[in-house]
């Protein structure tokens, strides 16, 4: 046993990803890098390696941010950040490693995927092994979500959308630098979770407003989608199934609305302007990843691809 992902290459682990979890979830080696070997929350790793180098097995523990950086964030539950094996003894016995790192005798849970840039929001049910492992060392299955995909080719907004905008006197367009404070006003007044950390980290951190999208009624931003394109700095959610999605992906998630401007169809206007932006701007395969929403996302023909089931592990 080789400890500590500096042991294998990026690439290595990307293809032992691709073995265990199949073409569709896919991830690209620098996603690897940025969200587990060199990821600030990174607590324990796990690699196996064979004879002749080979990496058979990876396992990688992340821990909650110290202090918070969102309401709600439970400081005492970490994630089991990534899994990848050969054969289950391989994956077993990084699992094995990781979960016996002491800086789990204060934790209260852990749980698979979730964590902050996540590859994996649950346990992928076309990987049936995975979970059986994750069940054989006390993780318990919960609910299920999943992803939904696209093509964006000549989409446009269905006209219920537009009759919604003008009835309400709504608009929806991209976020400038100027829109900032009053898009952050309204997550911190609405979604002050990990919805404004993750979108203020796009908006501001990378110096992307533009991928946002906002829906103002009166002047006052009432919602937001966010968006990905090839263009964005820091792939998350559903980009990082890029590969699979083809060169002119994108991605949109999360998208939501204050309490007061819903019962209106905004929310569903609010999806298909933010669609018909990505769309003029040349995206194609786009995915919204980890819902349960399907009749809202396949009212604009979106189509389940991915399924996942949550799995967390009971501690102390």
């Amino acid at each position: 046993m080789s400890f500590g992902l500096s042991t294998a290459s990026p690439e290595a682990l990307a293809d032992l990803w691709k073995t265990t979890y199949g073409a569709a979830l896919t991830v690209e080696p620098e996603d690897i890098v940025s969200k587990q070997t060199g990821h600030p929350l990174l607590v324990a790793s796990a690699v196996l390696l064979d004879g002749q180098g080979e990496v058979r097995s990876f396992a990688v523990l992340k821990g909650p941010a110290t202090p918070r950086v969102f309401p709600g964030q439970d400081p005492d539950r970490f994630h089991l950040s990534a899994l990848a094996f050969r054969t289950v003894e391989d994956g077993r016995e990084a699992l094995t490693a990781v979960l016996a790192d002491p800086v789990l005798a204060t934790a209260r849970s852990v749980v698979f995927g979730m964590d902050a840039d996540h590859l994996l929001p649950g346990a992928p049910v076309t990987a049936a092994y995975v979970q059986d492992l994750l069940e054989e060392f006390g993780f318990v299955a919960g609910g299920e979500a999943f992803d939904l995909e696209r093509d964006l080719g000549g989409y446009l907004s269905p006209s219920r959308c537009h009759e919604a905008v003008i009835k309400s006197d709504a608009r929806i367009f991209r976020c400038a630098d100027a829109d900032v404070p009053s898009l952050d006003g309204f997550l911190e007044r609405t979604f002050p979770g990990r919805w404004r950390y993750d979108t203020l980290r796009k908006a501001v951190d990378d110096g992307e407003p533009e991928d946002i999208v906002l829906l103002t009624v009166g002047g006052e931003v009432e919602g937001f989608a966010f968006t990905q394109t090839p263009a964005s700095k820091r792939p998350v959610g559903g980009a990082v199934w890029r590969r699979s999605l083809g060169p002119c992906w994108a991605a949109l998630g999360p998208i939501g609305i204050a309490r007061s401007a819903r019962g209106r169809g905004l929310g569903d206007a609010l999806l298909g302007g933010a669609l018909e932006l990505l769309a003029r701007s040349g995206a194609r395969r786009t995915v919204i990843d980890w819902t349960t929403l399907d009749a809202f996302y396949g009212s604009h023909g979106f189509q389940i691809t991915r399924r996942y089931r949550s799995m967390a592990k009971p501690l102390g």
